[in-house]
């Protein structure tokens, strides 16, 4: 089963949205054909998250950067969503999928 997503790119990191709004999105996770396709297309590590039940991100991360901006958004969309599922993304093998604890990075203030 073939379906759309919407594809967003932040500093180097596609960041990959399936938010068809049937109730559905968050269980396609469980797609394992799906979940393929998307780590044969990625040239970084791959990330999928389930913050709640209307979205599925998978993420190519290039950079440390693109785990800080998933960190972000999964955390926003969990807490925005209405039925939350997690707001820990897993990362993808190829084979399996396994959770992760990406602890944001805070800038400091440069201005004293």
């Amino acid at each position: 089963m073939q379906f759309d997503y919407k594809t967003d790119t932040v500093q180097g990191n596609d960041f990959h949205f399936v938010a068809l709004q049937d109730g559905y999105d968050a269980s396609r996770i469980l797609q394992e054909s799906f979940l393929d396709e998307m780590f044969e297309k990625s040239t970084g590590e791959v990330a999928v998250a389930v913050p709640h039940q209307d979205v599925l991100i998978v993420a190519d991360i290039q950079n440390d950067t693109g785990y800080d901006i998933l960190a972000q958004m999964t955390m926003q969309f969990f807490a925005e969503g209405r039925i939350p599922i997690t707001s820990l993304p897993f990362i993808h093998d190829g084979d399996k999928l396994e959770p992760i604890f990406i602890l944001a990075k805070n800038k400091p203030n440069s201005k004293k």
